[in-house]
């Protein structure tokens, strides 16, 4: 049984109204509220709107992207028609190891497979990949107005209507394997890895329980604390990398990764790091991660659409993916059993 008390607090966090019943609305129920009130909407952002629909009109031929320029050139043109974006990942592979245009494809546990898919990101990305790449820079437009709002009070940012209604059905789903799965989670010892814009740990402060988090990215850190809004916030958030958890000193009993996973270059030595620092009955949780079956190999940079390669391209943001079927075989090699699948993996000692 939900805790509505519970349910009321996360929608109003995210939609900053309060919830007129303790009946939970549907997607198209939420989609037909007030948008106003719900979003913010502007005749701007619905002018906006209108002028992509009219670029993707424009561009009603598809480029296929082969090459560095034309890569460059083609995520200028289509930043507002992702869809007619086409990566030809083959080509890549070829300028990358003068091979057939076909990926390292051995052992999917090996240093070598590894090794192979960070140097190839590295092809892409034009840089050295370091954690301080995944933080926001000041370079991006969007980042440096989130740069700018850090010294504010109670920094927020515009949050589309339809990713407000999905991020709070995520995080109705995720109270109730909180509160439906795990005896007493209020107790637990809970730790996000990369709390990011802070979503997560905003949606953690209404609730009563002991909550810490870690990011390698000095203005996430600090966004996501003043995020947090009272100076009386028992959340604990450490600018530290994933493999610097022990620092902490705790064992945890939930570990959550949001959208975060797949930005880790070495899952099985972070794999080791969490199994050193969690209780014998701990659970993991992975929401939003690129985990699913129907990638040409097991896992690495295996994703080709627009935003992937512009975050690795532009950002430097490590943008990974697994196969469900070979991310479960990972987790059973450390131990662990995935027990739910879906937009949010839960996965138990075995």
């Amino acid at each position: 049984m939900k805790d509505f008390k519970l349910v009321r607090k996360v929608y109003q966090k995210i939609f900053k109204r309060k919830m007129e019943h303790e009946i939970i609305p549907d997607k198209e129920e939420l989609v037909n509220l007030d948008e106003e009130k719900v979003n913010g909407i502007t005749s701007n952002n619905i002018s906006e709107q209108n002028d992509n629909e009219a670029k993707i009109k424009k561009y009603d031929t598809q480029d296929i992207v082969r090459t560095f320029e034309e890569l460059d050139i083609a995520l200028d043109k289509y930043n507002s028609c992702r869809e007619l974006f086409i990566f030809d990942v083959h080509s890549f592979f070829k300028l990358f190891d003068n091979g057939d245009g076909n990926p390292y494809v051995n052992d999917p546990f090996s240093k070598e497979y590894e090794n192979y898919e960070m140097c190839f990101f590295e092809f892409l990305a034009n840089k050295q990949y370091t954690f301080d790449n995944e933080g926001p820079q000041s370079h991006n437009s969007h980042d440096l107005h989130i740069i700018n709002t850090i010294s504010s009070k109670h920094p927020d940012f515009f949050m589309p209507v339809e990713k407000k209604i999905d991020r709070f059905q995520t995080y109705n789903s995720l109270l109730s394997i909180l509160t439906d799965e795990i005896s007493c989670f209020n107790e637990k010892q809970i730790l996000e890895m990369g709390c990011g814009w802070g979503a997560l740990a905003s949606f953690f402060e209404t609730l009563d329980c002991n909550y810490f988090a870690v990011d390698a990215s000095e203005s996430f850190v600090e966004f996501t604390k003043r995020r947090l809004y009272t100076e009386n916030s028992k959340k604990q958030i450490y600018l530290k990398s994933f493999y610097d958890i022990s620092d902490i000193c705790l064992k945890f009993d939930i570990v959550i990764f949001e959208e975060s996973f797949h930005h880790c270059g070495e899952p099985q030595k972070l794999l080791d790091t969490i199994n050193k620092n969690t209780t014998p009955d701990a659970v993991l949780i992975f929401i939003n991660e690129p985990i699913v079956d129907g990638y040409d190999r097991p896992w690495g940079l295996v994703r080709y659409d627009y935003e992937t390669i512009a975050m690795i391209r532009v950002r430097g943001w490590l943008e990974y993916g697994y196969e469900l079927s070979f991310f479960s075989e990972l987790l059973n090699k450390y131990g662990w059993q995935i027990v739910k699948t879906g937009k949010i993996i839960v996965a138990k000692r075995l």
